[in-house]
């Protein structure tokens, strides 16, 4: 089986190594020509993974692909599965998950605790409905490890906030945060993987 890879990161890394034993080929698509997956062999075609031509392109002959980041041409992804591409996750989960605004009303409509949050549309938006301190400010698009959140403790924060969409939400007293992995294949078996802090 020939899986392709949108991304040649740490994560991508990891699944190289996590497949070394089994009867797979991984290939991957990364715009860095030194990406995490050049450590372990990987087969890395450097190219875009959020250009369109570059992913249809790199997806000729693959049995199956998938991302080891969000931030992917989803319409990319839409044509490959019209053409019969398997692509997991599918490109309207992709969609979904690339907007945190539109992951919170997803979590919200099926009834999934979410922290409470408010959407604005920029800077401005968020101060004319009075929107104070202490909150944490999230861009709805592009953000990954960190990057795109601002946390504003105090009013001297303020100069802080993104001038772009995004997602507010008031600080959640917690104690840590655990992240835990479910995968479900085409047959509808789920697995979940235990747990990691």
């Amino acid at each position: 089986m020939k899986i392709g890879v949108l991304g040649g990161g740490q994560l991508g890394m990891m699944l190289s190594e996590a497949a070394a034993d089994m009867n797979v080929t991984l290939c991957f698509l990364d715009p860095n020509s030194e990406a995490s997956v050049t450590y372990v062999d990987g087969d890395l075609t450097v190219g875009s993974f959020k250009d369109e031509k570059d992913v249809i392109d790199f997806a000729q002959g693959l049995d199956v692909l998938t991302v080891e980041i969000e931030h992917v041409s989803v319409k990319a992804l839409k044509e490959l599965s019209a053409q019969g591409v398997k692509v997991f996750p599918q490109a309207e989960v992709l969609e979904m998950v690339q907007d945190k605004g539109a992951q919170k009303e997803f979590y919200k409509k099926k009834g999934l605790p979410t922290a409470d949050f408010q959407l604005v549309d920029s800077r401005e938006d968020a101060l004319s409905k009075g929107i104070l301190a202490p909150f944490v400010m999230k861009s709805r698009r592009g953000g990954y490890d960190g990057k795109g959140v601002s946390v504003i403790r105090t009013e001297a924060d303020m100069s802080n906030m993104f001038d772009v969409p995004s997602v507010i939400e008031p600080l959640v007293d917690f104690e840590m945060e655990l992240s835990v992995i479910v995968a479900r294949n085409e047959a509808g078996e789920v697995r979940s993987f235990p747990p990691v802090e």
